[in-house]
Parts: C-alpha cells; sequence; structure tokens
C-alpha cells in the first residue's frame, strides 16, 4: 500500500507539472521585433503595432507577428521629419498624432500616413510662441490632450486640431512621467510620489492609485496595469499573479489588451499571454 501511494503521489506530481508547463506555455511569451534604437512609446491597433525609436527619429510600423510593414521618418525639421519624437496616439478611425518635441509640434497623419496638419502654436496661448508637446492621447471623441512642458499645462484640442481648453495641473501633481485618458478620465504618472493621479477631463482632481516604483503604466476598462522594473502587475494584484518579464531588464512603455500585454523594452518589442484570473 505504501508503495502504491508513492506511485499515486509521483503520477499526481507529474500530472501537476504537466499542467504547469501548459500553464506557462499558454501564457507564453515572445519577442517580436528586436535591435529597437531607443524607443520611448508604442501604440496598437487591430492590425499593427506602431513605435517610436527616438534613436532613428522614426515611427516604426510592424504587424502583430512582428514583421515590419513600413518606417516614417528620419532626423529633421521638415514634414514627416522628426526631432526627438516622444509620444503617439491615435483616434478610433486612426488619425495619429505624434509629438515631435524638439520641433515643438505635433504632427498629425491619417491611416494611410499622409500629413493632415502639423500643431506648432496658438492663438489662444498670448504669451507663447511655441509649444514643447511631451505625453499626449486621445478621448473617446477623439479629442487630443498633450501635456506642454513649457507651460507645464494640459492643453486640450478638438479632432481638428483647433484649440479647446487650457488645463492647469493640480497642485497634488508634483511630477508628470506619463498620461493616459480612459473613460473620460485623465491618469497621470507621478514619480516623485508614487502615484498615479486620477483627474477629470476639466482638470478636477479626484483620486489616485498606489505606484511605488512605477516606470510606466496602462489604464483602460479592463483595469490599471503598472511596471516596475521588469514586472509587471494589474492594480489589485497580489505580487504573486505578478508577470516577469525576463525577456529584458526594464520595461519602457506597454499596452495591455484583453488577452496580450505588448512590451517595450530598451531594445525589444514583447508579446506575452495575460494569464486567466
Amino acid at each position: 500500500m505504501k508503495t502504491l501511494r508513492i506511485i499515486a503521489l509521483l503520477l499526481l506530481a507529474s500530472i501537476s507539472s504537466a499542467n504547469a508547463q501548459s500553464v506557462a506555455n499558454s501564457n507564453s511569451t515572445n519577442v517580436l521585433y528586436s535591435g529597437l534604437d531607443e524607443p520611448s512609446a508604442l501604440f496598437v491597433t487591430q492590425q499593427a503595432l506602431y513605435i517610436i525609436e527616438q534613436g532613428k527619429s522614426r515611427v516604426l510600423q510592424l504587424d502583430r507577428s512582428g514583421q515590419v510593414l513600413q518606417t516614417f521618418g528620419n532626423k529633421g525639421s521638415s514634414d514627416y521629419q522628426f526631432n526627438s519624437p516622444f509620444d503617439i496616439d491615435a483616434t478610433n478611425g486612426l488619425k495619429i498624432f505624434v509629438s515631435d518635441l524638439r520641433n515643438n509640434r505635433i504632427q498629425v497623419f491619417d491611416k494611410h500616413w499622409q500629413l493632415l496638419s502639423s500643431i506648432k502654436n496658438f492663438t489662444a496661448f498670448r504669451d507663447m510662441s511655441r509649444i514643447e508637446p511631451t505625453w499626449l492621447g486621445v478621448n473617446e471623441v477623439g479629442e487630443l490632450f498633450f501635456y506642454d512642458k513649457r507651460s507645464k499645462k494640459l492643453i486640450k484640442l478638438n479632432e481638428s486640431g483647433s484649440f479647446l481648453d487650457e488645463i492647469p495641473i493640480p497642485s497634488e501633481v508634483k511630477d508628470i512621467s506619463g498620461l493616459q485618458l480612459s473613460e473620460n478620465k485623465i491618469f497621470i504618472l507621478d514619480k516623485k510620489v508614487d502615484v498615479i493621479h486620477q483627474l477629470s477631463e476639466n482638470g478636477f482632481y479626484e483620486s489616485f492609485y498606489p505606484a511605488e516604483g512605477a516606470q510606466t503604466f496602462w489604464k483602460s476598462k479592463n483595469g490599471m496595469w503598472i511596471s516596475v522594473g521588469n514586472t509587471l502587475y494589474k492594480s489589485g494584484m497580489g505580487k504573486k499573479d505578478a508577470i516577469d518579464v525576463k525577456a529584458v531588464k526594464s520595461i519602457k512603455n506597454f499596452v495591455a489588451t484583453e488577452e496580450l500585454l505588448f512590451v517595450l523594452s530598451e531594445d525589444k518589442l514583447i508579446s506575452i499571454t495575460i494569464p486567466k484570473e
């Protein structure tokens, strides 16, 4: 009986190990693209992935398997050129916005990457001759919000690029290291006080999420994801359930869909299957 019990335990351990291996495989990590040069931002659609490479002053377009579809731009100040491109986002109709920091503008493209306009300044900014756009985001109706490093304010534009509002940053916000728009809210990563602030779209302070050591974050209807070093976790998730991205040293940016995490590191793009809750 003792021998049978030992055999049964060994079989159970073997099955458990196989199941664990199956789960690990189902939550696999895939390197989609490597050799990136100072990537800073990522935008994901159903068909394509867009990466800003600051080191090459361009936007790289990949399909979801990591194959290069097109590259856009090089260093310069003319149309279709960039100087320290910083962030990227798009409307549902794929009007694409790229904050072109050192050229003091936001370039606006259609889904075929044809230049529509170049946003440089606004008559509403009486004391400003130029803007310094960094983080940006688009809400559900296509309005653009961006953080202007020069005025230290959030600027709101309509889909056509016309000025709508200038939003002062609440005193609770000490630093802006990331910006997301989701469900008519503004979320700001503040590394100085280790939180993610939640504001209304009018800039009124509402709440915050603890984010100790966070490098970047992603907020959507599916929840709040936060990265610390090379670890990703969902707000409210136990530490034991955090996802270690062992293929990278640190995470520069990422996007969470319902099934996949697309992770941008210092030199590569990775996809990870999100474990079932």
